[in-house]
């Protein structure tokens, strides 16, 4: 039973629910002098105020849409019950 917890930690990210185009024409990203927007994803996992791993990211794309897998240098036992799991996009 506690090999299961021995594992790294790995979260599955799949998409934004909006596509790039979307994302300009609400403003919620700057838009780019003739150059294409990349997206990418990055988490990192928390323990209070402090960083309990490295960050993790996925590959840039022109659309918000990755379909991969972040792993933590972290196995799931290793991880406190207080932590906190943070992304950005």
């Amino acid at each position: 039973p506690s090999c299961a917890l021995a594992v790294p930690l790995e979260v599955r990210v799949l998409a934004a629910s909006l596509r790039s185009e979307e994302l300009l024409a609400l403003g919620l990203v700057p838009a780019a002098r003739g150059d294409d927007i990349l997206f990418f994803v990055e988490a990192e996992l928390y323990f209070g105020s402090s960083a309990i791993t490295p960050p993790v990211k996925t590959t840039r794309a022109l659309q918000p849409v990755w379909n991969g897998v972040l792993r933590f240098a972290i196995s799931i036992a290793e991880i406190p019950r207080e932590a906190l799991l943070c992304f950005s996009v």
